[in-house]
């Protein structure tokens, strides 16, 4: 199995689903439809579902995940309009969050831009 996710999460998901032939998934914050992807294993195997992305990224999800609903929304803990503060170095650090951890800032170059 070749896992797209940033810590093997898709490996540890498949133990739990792996005789689940057509499953349905839910990715809030899904960033990019490969890169640090924790669907796009399940995806190549027949499986579907909704992808949550306010980023950019979500015009990558909308042409490579046809299968998929794919929303450009946030989720957060209340209703109504917010600022997505996303960061042009790594858009997966991306947050409605405009104080960032000194360690996210370091550990990636590039700006930040309100959306």
């Amino acid at each position: 199995m070749l896992s797209y996710a940033s810590n093997f999460e898709d490996v540890l998901l498949y133990r739990c689903f792996r005789n689940v032939r057509s499953g349905f998934y839910i990715d809030i914050g899904a960033h990019h439809p490969t890169f640090a992807s924790v669907t796009r294993w399940f995806y190549d195997q027949g499986w579907s579902g909704i992808n949550v992305e306010p980023g950019a990224e979500i015009d990558n999800l909308r042409a490579q995940r046809a299968r998929d609903v794919n929303l450009a929304l946030a989720v957060a803990d209340f209703e109504g309009e917010a600022v997505f503060y996303e960061h042009s170095g790594c858009t997966a650090t991306s947050s409605l969050m405009e104080a960032t951890s000194p360690r996210v800032i370091e550990a990636r170059e590039g700006s930040w831009r309100k959306r």
